[in-house]
């Protein structure tokens, strides 16, 4: 089945709720890829794409491979994204294709060994009117990919023993936290899942601790700093 594909006279507007730095980001999607039948566009408060979708993306990949195909995108699209280095910091964790060269394309977003917490995206494409096309970008949550990870050192400067000791001895936060487990050492920023903020609205390398009953703890790796813990672990 051929799509009948034609451009509309004039783009749609920014949703009505969207903050200025969205609707900025927004138009510049629009205008960079063309807007078509079917399309939805989604960007975070802090202007971060997290979706796009459409039944045909005017993108000019022209890479056979679908992995080449997907860096291809990120790399032509530096000004959207604002990741310099997409083979680095991006990683393919899984491809899911076909042999007509349609399929989904995994992603997660590392700096150094170090994920980024609650990240992630895919990118689909499909056939048409008998050429490969990207009709979706697609990131988990409300995160999207992190503009600002690869300024991150990804070494802790203090370990895991040193962070979970950090979270005993607060006891504006935790009384009698003597078990402490590990979720892990991530890239994390403020917006991960759109409702937890960090008191600087920034991105950091945290520990990820669990505290007490399963309750979460996100500490600073370099400073130490405790920026967010659970609702139900205040006392």
């Amino acid at each position: 089945m051929l799509w009948a594909i034609s451009a509309p006279a004039q783009a749609p507007p920014p949703p009505s709720g969207y903050n200025d730095i969205q609707k900025e980001m927004f138009n510049k999607v629009n205008e960079k890829f063309g807007i078509y039948s079917g399309n939805v566009i989604e960007v975070n408060r802090d202007g971060i794409i997290i979706e796009i979708k459409t039944i045909y993306m005017n993108t000019g990949l022209d890479a056979s491979d679908p992995v080449e195909r997907s860096y291809q995108f990120f790399e032509r699209n530096k000004d959207l994204f604002q990741i310099p280095d997409p083979r680095k910091e991006l990683a393919v964790t899984n491809v899911v294709h076909k042999e007509d060269g349609t399929g989904v394309i995994f992603i997660d977003q590392v700096v150094g060994s170090v994920k980024v917490y609650g990240g992630g995206c895919y990118i689909a494409f499909s056939c048409i009117n008998a050429e490969i096309q990207l009709t979706r970008f697609y990131c988990n949550g409300n995160l999207g990919l992190l503009s600002d990870a690869h300024n991150i050192n990804p070494i802790p400067t203090i370990d895991s023993l040193q962070a979970a000791q950090i979270a005993r001895a607060d006891s504006a936060h935790f009384k009698n936290a003597t078990y402490v487990s590990y979720y892990g050492l991530w890239i994390a920023n403020d917006y991960f899942h759109g409702l937890r903020p960090f008191p600087d609205k920034r991105t950091h390398l945290v520990w990820h601790l669990s505290v007490k009953d399963c309750t979460e703890c996100f500490i600073d790796a370099h400073t130490g700093e405790i920026l967010y813990v659970g609702s139900t672990c205040i006392q």
